[in-house]
């Protein structure tokens, strides 16, 4: 390299030097920049290139480039290492990009280099101030969600942090004070943006973000919805499941935030809230039914958009006419008609569809149905649109039309079955459903068959199919295709099994069919239920017609020894197909003697004498129900994997389906060993959400299941943390006096133990009103929900909020109750009541009451003689904390027998030691009050 090399090199660093000392910054930096192109490759150059570049870094922190600025520091570092200019500007490039922890750190290091430099050190003091002000400021939610949202749309942060950032902000606006400020600040707006960016991830949890935002604020909803009307679409269509399934949950969300569902004073008037945000609604419908018969959206989406219709929609009246205004029934037809492209076996349908999707459709045609209430004025419009729209396609000239009407047909029969009344009475509908019917095409005779099997069951609504069709169906039987087999199968067994149903399963008096005649078959059902995984659809109908057939106890015993039909049927519920529900349900129900039995009691063979005399039948149970037969079955399918079957299947939306469901698990967990099992396998959750949406008997039947395993689990493994406080309410539920007396025994047992586990619990039970419930059930005549009452109280006054209601004034009598009871012949109750005056008795104030009790003393001096040691052991704390509480219940203990008790007990050497400890407690505190002295020695 010459030496005239480096003049020019510092004779243009000099020219951009002057720019620098001009102001001319943006000169300057061009002129550094020629003086480091001839620095480029010489090494004999690198303290000229350092100090150039620390002399550019200088321009652009002036210019406000800050980033360039750092990048040109952190290159002069490389050539002049631990230089204290090149640092320096590096820590304000930093503090500018508001980097300020690594601008401390760099200061500190600067420090060391030039401890006596004023300017480092103050740029050290105020970093510092600004860091402790940005803490401050993160720690309040403004500056968390202003953190975030900086991360989410800093182009120069990674992919991780942007996605750690949106999972911040979901977690923000679950506070209604963090879900205010992003709407005040615009980020609604903000985060609209990042749905057309293209980032599916971001998308995904913006959209998260959204739907949190529309929870419990209508208004808020309100905003966020017309915000991001122009971008659903987008979402909705996108071949990504998750994506879809935010967008669907986000509309869900909003029409829950902005539909008040009518109270109960307002359903049994028959009113119904108002709309307020009816235009948005009406945005929000048009969505989903603009999208459910699009052809761009796919099969998964689609029924997606149908569960969306089924959770959103339904409770309001005003929604649900809403919906059927804006032609909403029409269209759920119109896709459930589409799905004859199953029954055909080829894909000639318009639109991409599941499987299941008439199923889907049939649910929700239910649910809105059910939110007209029972005014007919309110369904006509409901009837008029089925109707118009079966019948179309039914009277149409053309077979592949008639075949849509059909399916869609069987939609309503296995939904709003009302619907179906005036469209099967219509002899010009029937005509046409019986022609195909004796069509020679296979697919046709299937579609009328379903048709006919569906509407035969309802002799009530569809009388015409009734009559006429059960010749159809014997003739499909006769046939040699399988798949008219089975659905005729189903009809023959509705016919013949739903009498026995009528009179309780197992009545040996009911039973229509000789023992071979069912066992022949069973044996012809179980032929179609055994079939291969993808002859799904036979296996379906196998499924339904087992759930008539296994009314009869020979054919239950016939199955569970059939481990191979077995396993099909269960396999069957692993297959989340809603349309398989009912039939796998109803089995398991009918296997397991789930269903509700006629009581047996003491007038029971009195009754069947007076039936024989009325000739009437009383029902008769077979040898084959009896307990010992039902438990060998719930064995033999506990074993098989049934209570993963029944995980599998807890979630469908029918609550019919969901009561059979629990009503499996309680028959399960009246089995004591297989209760742990239910926990383990995940049963226990899969029953919470059960107790809460199932039909009225459903909840209770699902909440003593719950309860059953909550008696003899350990509550801290079985329902560790939330899931303890979320048990509460379904066993609270039981305590009505309208419960059944185990119902109302067993919850209270559990409520015993849940509130043994910590004072949290205590206070949950004591925050749902738990208290007044218990205490009632104290005046039960059953001495076993009575104990079971003081036994669960015993546990609750450890909770101070609880030992505080017998403190209130006009309270007496609560403590009266307790007091009286410790003297009860029935141990445990006493042992109960006595235990939680021991724990009451720590106060002062209860003692004073106690003592207003008339019989106390003779109570008192009762327990201490007890043999019990537990009574004994109780009544000695009681008596030591009396004996405390004041001078004057002392002088009475001292006047009274139980003085020389408590003598005689501090002399037995047989006593326990913590009644032994209790004894001589009173007696020193007696002592101290100068009640008693102590005897001479001589």
């Amino acid at each position: 390299m010459s030496e005239n090399l480096r003049e020019r090199v510092l004779a243009i660093k000099s020219e951009g030097n002057d720019y620098f000392k001009k102001r001319n910054y943006e000169l300057a930096v061009a002129t550094y920049e020629n003086a480091l192109n001839l620095c480029k490759g010489y090494s004999e150059l690198k303290v000229e290139h350092g100090t150039i570049l620390k002399n550019k870094a200088a321009c652009q922190l002036k210019l406000g480039n800050y980033n360039e600025a750092l990048k040109d520091c952190e290159e002069a570092l490389q050539y002049l290492p631990k230089d204290s200019k090149a640092l320096f500007r590096k820590c304000q490039a930093l503090e500018k990009l508001d980097r300020l922890e690594e601008a401390f750190k760099i200061a500190r290091t600067l420090i060391q280099i030039a401890p006596k430099d004023a300017t480092v050190q103050e740029f050290l003091h105020n970093v510092s101030q600004q860091i402790q002000q940005k803490t401050d400021k993160q720690g309040t939610t403004d500056g968390m969600v202003d953190v975030m949202f900086t991360a989410v749309f800093d182009e120069h942060e990674s992919n991780e942090r942007k996605v750690q950032a949106m999972k911040n902000l979901i977690i923000l606006t679950n506070k209604d004070s963090g879900a205010d400020i992003i709407c005040n600040a615009g980020g609604v707006e903000k985060l609209s943006k990042i749905i057309t960016v293209g980032n599916e991830e971001l998308c995904h949890l913006a959209i998260k973000v959204f739907a949190v935002l529309c929870k419990g604020s209508a208004a808020r909803a309100a905003k966020v919805f017309e915000s991001l009307q122009s971008h659903l679409s987008i979402c909705i269509k996108s071949k990504s499941p998750e994506l879809c399934n935010s967008a669907l949950s986000l509309v869900s969300q909003f029409i829950q935030a902005t539909v008040r569902q009518p109270t109960t004073k307002e359903k049994q008037k028959d009113e119904q809230p108002p709309l307020v945000y009816k235009e948005q609604l009406k945005f929000a419908c048009s969505v989903l039914l603009d999208y459910l018969l699009d052809i761009e959206v796919n099969a998964r989406n689609r029924s997606s958009i149908i569960e969306c219709i089924i959770t959103a929609l339904p409770g309001n009246k005003n929604m649900a006419l809403l919906f059927i205004e804006m032609k909403g029934v029409q269209k759920l037809l119109q896709v459930s008609a589409e799905s004859s492209c199953f029954w055909l076996k080829i894909q000639t349908s318009s639109i991409s569809i599941e499987k299941t999707v008439r199923m889907h459709v049939s649910v929700a045609l239910s649910k809105i149905y059910d939110s007209l209430g029972c005014k007919d004025e309110d369904k006509e419009k409901f009837f008029q649109d089925c109707d118009i729209f079966v019948c179309k396609y039914i009277q149409s000239s053309e077979r592949s039309l008639q075949i849509k009407g059909l399916a869609a047909l069987c939609t309503i029969l296995q939904g709003p079955q009302d619907a179906v009344t005036s469209i099967l009475n219509k002899t010009e509908i029937t005509e046409v459903v019986f022609t195909i019917a004796q069509s020679e095409e296979v697919h046709d005779q299937i579609a009328a068959a379903e048709v006919i099997a569906l509407a035969a069951s309802n002799k009530q609504r569809c009388s015409e199919i009734h009559n006429k069709g059960m010749s159809v169906l014997k003739s499909l039987y006769k046939s040699t295709n399988e798949e008219l087999q089975v659905r005729a199968l189903v009809q023959y067994f509705y016919q013949g099994m739903c009498k026995v149903g009528s009179t309780g399963a197992g009545d040996i008096n009911a039973k229509v069919y000789k023992k071979e005649t069912i066992l022949k078959l069973y044996k012809s059902t179980r032929s179609f239920l055994v079939r291969s995984q993808e002859e799904i659809e036979i296996r379906k109908w196998a499924s339904e017609a087992l759930s008539f057939i296994t009314l009869d106890a020979d054919v239950k015993e016939e199955l569970i020894e059939d481990i191979t039909a077995l396993r099909s049927l269960l396999d069957l519920a692993k297959l989340n197909d809603s349309s398989l529900l009912y039939g796998v349900c109803q089995t398991l129900v009918n296997l397991t003697n789930s269903y509700d039995k006629p009581v047996q009691n003491e007038n029971t063979e009195k009754m069947k004498e007076l039936g024989k005399f009325a000739k009437v039948n009383i029902p008769e149970f077979d040898e084959k129900d009896n307990e010992e037969h039902v438990e060998r079955r719930i064995s033999i399918l506990v074993k098989e994997g049934v209570i993963n079957a029944l995980v599998n299947l807890a979630k469908p939306e029918s609550k019919q389906c969901r009561e059979m469901i629990a009503r499996v698990f309680h028959g399960i967990a009246t089995v004591q060993e297989y209760r742990g099992l239910i926990v383990q396998q995940g049963g226990a959750r899969a029953l919470l959400p059960l107790t809460t949406v199932n039909t009225e008997r459903g909840k209770d039947i699902a909440s003593h299941a719950l309860a059953k395993v909550a008696i003899t689990m350990n509550p801290e493994f079985a329902f560790p943390g939330q899931k303890s406080f979320e048990l509460v309410r379904p066993f609270l539920s039981l305590l009505h006096p309208d419960k059944k007396g185990l119902e109302q025994f067993e919850s209270l047992m559990a409520l015993t133990n849940l509130a043994g586990m910590n004072n949290d619990v205590r206070k949950h039970i004591y925050r749902e009103r738990g208290i007044p419930d218990i205490e009632s059930l104290l005046f039960e005549d059953h001495e076993m929900i009575r104990r079971a009452a003081a036994e669960c109280m015993c546990n609750l006054v450890y909770c101070d909020e609880v030992a505080e209601l017998f403190l209130q004034e006009n309270t007496t009598e609560r403590v009266k109750l307790f007091t009286l009871f410790s003297g009860e012949e029935d141990e445990l109750l006493a042992r109960a009541c006595s235990g939680a005056l021991a724990i009451l008795t720590d106060n002062p104030k209860i003692c004073k009451k106690v003592s207003e009790v008339r019989p106390w003393l003779e109570i008192f001096q009762s327990l201490l003689l007890s043999p019990n040691k537990e009574l004994q052991h109780r009544g000695s704390y009681i008596v030591r904390n009396m004996m405390n509480s004041s001078k004057e219940i002392a002088e009475k203990l001292v006047e009274s027998k139980i003085f020389e008790i408590l003598l005689a007990l501090s002399q037995d050497t047989k006593i326990d030691v913590p009644v032994k400890e209790a004894v001589t407690e009173s007696l020193k505190k007696a002592k101290d009050w100068k009640l008693i002295i102590d005897a001479p020695k001589e």
